[in-house]
Parts: structure tokens; sequence; C-alpha cells
């Protein structure tokens, strides 16, 4: 990213992007041309393009998919329909229709029979209606698939990001997209994809976005543990989580902070490309696969669904909506691996017309992220570790499954990791008044105390550190109001 007005005329490989909006540039350069850039202007800032992955690598959001078209055999229809509320919706009419509901993604087969609407598609480089990959037909097929679809009458905009290979694609691609979406006229932007380092275009540009009254939803991500995914957990973007059929949280979905609702994501059955696919392991036409790929479009269905009923209803009520009337799972009141809760199609609707739903009636109610930067501060119990030494400290605890694998066990003074550790859900709550924010007293990050909140109060410094450099069970993000208001 550069500043475009003084990049003018410099000589440079390759411009891919120019965003005016964001006063910002995406180019490809050698590193003798960006040196030399940096010379002639000090005050350009540059940061890389980081990649994004769909399903398939060892580093992708759903590299846990498994395929198997045996789940079909067990269920009438997709377990997941019905954990939403899906067909209570359709009983009142509500199905999706008139709804634009835009996948970015890797294609969709266009010729598939399982759909009740033509598809509408953004001409790029790489054909849009075919998908050799099969990720974005699965996804697009919980969407709006007639037999496997929560919205099966909305409209699906696709725009085409990775190839058959399932690789990668730039940030600035994703945001480049998205643009793509809002000007197709979607309402809603699917996204089952992320990464896990953060982009100031990204960040900006989804704000902007959902300013403009456009929701944007992400996979929360599969690494199985505390680590922020993107675009997932950018402000104004909503963050899914997987659970399974038993409502339980999937072992491979990440948990942290910036969750805001849970949707089934586990054995999720949906579309395939009727010739096969890379992930379609020897299915086609339908499979099964799980990941919070899977989970995100429950929740991109669930929105236009209300969207429906209520076409007048702002980006930001229908995320209030289904955030106050989801189901609470877990620990009571918002939690780092569920979010706000199961959501709701029939509720969230009801909330929207006023019918009881107040805040907690069917939810959370509690005290949690509204998606806007503002959650409760936690500190892990200092000086904690479990009875079997002190290696085995929060920071143990935070890598992979451990909370769930021992998080009750081994005890030390009276607690558990469950009861000690933030990222297992306890810790000590620091509170913090919803409407008025005071930066943690004499924090700083653990590189050294020249790196307090007042260096953070750079918020691009929050965007590329700010989850990173904990200090006593702090990060940035946590201790620092000007992170925690992004």
């Amino acid at each position: 990213m550069a500043d475009r007005t003084r990049t003018a005329g410099q000589a440079m490989t390759e411009v891919h992007y120019d965003f005016e909006e964001l006063n910002a540039i995406v180019v490809e350069a050698d590193d003798n041309v960006i040196e030399q850039m940096k010379i002639n202007d000090p005050e350009l800032t540059f940061d890389e393009d980081p990649v994004r992955f769909p399903t398939i690598g060892e580093d992708s959001v759903n590299h846990n998919a498994i395929s198997s078209a045996a789940a079909r055999k067990l269920q009438e229809m997709p377990y997941g329909l019905e954990l939403v509320q899906a067909p209570e919706a359709w009983e009142k009419g509500y199905t999706g229709e008139n709804v634009k509901v835009c996948v970015i993604d890797s294609g969709i087969d266009e010729n598939h029979p399982g759909f009740e609407k033509p598809f509408e598609g953004i001409e790029t480089s790489i054909p849009w209606g075919k998908d050799g990959c099969g990720h974005g037909t699965h996804v697009a097929g919980t969407i709006a698939g007639k037999d496997v679809g929560v919205a099966p009458s909305s409209e699906i905009v696709v725009v085409r990001i990775f190839n058959d290979d399932c690789g990668i694609a730039y940030s600035s691609r994703i945001y480049q997209a998205a643009k793509e979406c809002a000007a197709k006229g979607a309402k809603i932007i699917s996204m089952s994809l992320g990464g896990p380092i953060p982009s100031w275009i990204e960040y900006k540009g989804f704000k902007d976005l959902y300013e403009d009254d456009i929701l944007s939803i992400a996979a929360a991500g599969n690494g199985g543990n505390a680590w922020w995914s993107y675009p997932a957990s950018y402000t104004g973007v909503l963050s899914v989580a997987a659970i399974d059929s038993d409502e339980e949280h999937a072992p491979f979905s990440q948990r942290n902070a910036q969750v805001d609702i849970a949707a089934p994501g586990v054995g999720v059955y949906s579309t395939f490309p009727e010739n096969g696919c890379i992930i379609c392991g020897g299915d086609t036409e339908y499979g099964a696969i799980s990941g919070t790929s899977m989970a995100t479009p429950h929740v991109s269905g669930v929105a236009a669904l209300a969207w429906s009923a209520f076409p007048d209803a702002t980006a930001e009520k229908i995320m209030e909506a289904m955030e106050k009337s989801a189901v609470d799972l877990g620990k009571a009141g918002f939690d780092k691996k569920y979010g706000h809760g199961l959501v709701q199609a029939m509720a969230t609707i009801q909330y929207l017309d006023g019918a009881g739903f107040e805040a907690g009636n069917n939810g959370v109610g509690g005290v949690g992220t509204d998606n806007t930067g503002d959650f409760d501060i936690c500190q892990d119990e200092p000086g904690w570790h479990d009875e079997d030494g002190d290696e085995f400290d929060c920071a143990f605890y935070a890598e992979g499954s451990n909370c769930e694998d021992y998080g009750s066990q081994y005890p030390y003074n009276g607690m558990t990791a469950n009861d000690a550790c933030c990222t297992c859900g306890g810790g000590v709550d620091l509170g913090a008044p919803a409407d008025e924010c005071t930066d943690v007293a004499g924090w700083h990050d653990a590189e050294s105390a020249s790196f307090d909140c007042v260096w953070y109060a750079d918020k691009e410094n929050c965007l590329y550190y700010g989850d990173l450099y904990e200090y006593n069970g702090m990060t940035a993000n946590q201790a620092c109001c000007v992170c925690k208001s992004l």
C-alpha cells in the first residue's frame, strides 16, 4: 500500500489496484524501487499485501474439511437448516426473495441443477461459472441451494478469486472483490476465507462498506487456537465460529474475542460441482465437508431471510438482531467459542419486528463484543500455572486444543485453566464501562515500556501488533482504547 498521489510517475513493475477512496494503490515492484520511493518521500507508508486462503492446505481456513456423502443418509434435510430455524422462516413466507448475497470464493458450477435462481457473476481473468476447487459451489449451496440452502430464493452474485487448485489470493483482491459485490447491489458479502495477518486496506475498506450499509460475514478460522483471522476480525465484519449437530463447539474452530456468532460447520451437506472437484473426495453434485467456511454461509443465509422480511433494515440492525436473538451456548453470556451464540432465523425476524426479543430474552443479553471493538478486558490470573509445573501456564493453554483437553484438570491454588486463563474462558475480569473507555494504567507490551498505549495510538500499530506481545495477560487490543475502537 502506498499513497496514490505521491507515487504518480514513479517507476513500478505493475500497478494492480488503485483504491482512490482509500488514497492507496497496490503495486508489484522490486526492492530497489520501493527503497527509492521511501527516499523520495519519507512520509509514504508501505505494507505487504497478506494472503488469504480458501479450504485446502495446512494454513487454510478450512484445512480440516473432510468429504463424506454418507452424512446425507442420516438426515432428511441438512441438520444445519433446522438448527438455524430456516424452515420456520420459510413457513412464514421468508425465503430470501430479492436479496443479493455475494460469494467471494472459487467460483460456482453455474450449470448445477440444485439452485432456484440464475447466478450473476463478475467477469475476471478466471471464469466465474466454473469451480474445479469446489469450495465456492458448496458455500453457495448452503446459502441458496433448493434443498440444502438457508435462503433458497436469494440471488447469488459470484466473484471468483481462487483458482481450481484452491490456492491463495491477496487481501487487496478480497477488498476489490467486495467493491465489485457492492457495485452489483449485494447487501451481504459472504467470505469463507481468511488469513492471520491484517491489512490496512481490508480494515478500512470493510469498515467503509459497513458504513455504506453492506453486511460482510467471514469465517473465524480453523486453526483450533485463539488467533484472530482476517477479514473476520475487523470492525464491521461478522466473525462466524463452527458448531456440530449437537451444538458443541467444533475443535478446529478458532476462539477469540472477535468471534460474533456460531453456526453449523461440521459435516455440512451441500452442493458440489457435477463433474467433481479437488475437495469433493470422490463425490459429485452433493457432499458433506466441515469447517468455519461451512458455518459462514448459514449466517449469510439467515441475514438474507431477515432482509427479505425487513428490506428497509440497516446492516447494523440486521447484525444486532442476529446477535441479540442467538441461542446462548457454552458459558452464560458472550464467550470466545460461540460469540453471542447459535444464529436463529425466525428469532432474528421476530427481534426486528419487536416481538418481545429485547436484549437477552433469547440470547446473550450479556457482556461481550458488539463488533465495534468494545469488549470486557480479561487478564490471566497472575502467576498461575497448573499443578504439573510452571511450563503449563496460560500461554501453554492458549495453544491448540489444550483448553478443551486439559482445561478442567490439574488445579493449582484452587483454580484450573478454565478458571485462570482468558483463552479458556476464565481469567480476571477487569471490566470497562460500555460508554467510556480508559487505557489500562501502566500497561505496555512485552517488548518494553516504550510500546505503551500512546505508541499504539497510531492505529496502524494496533492493526499489525495489537494482538501480539502480550504483557500481564493483555495485548494492546485488550489494554488500549484506541485499539479496542477499531
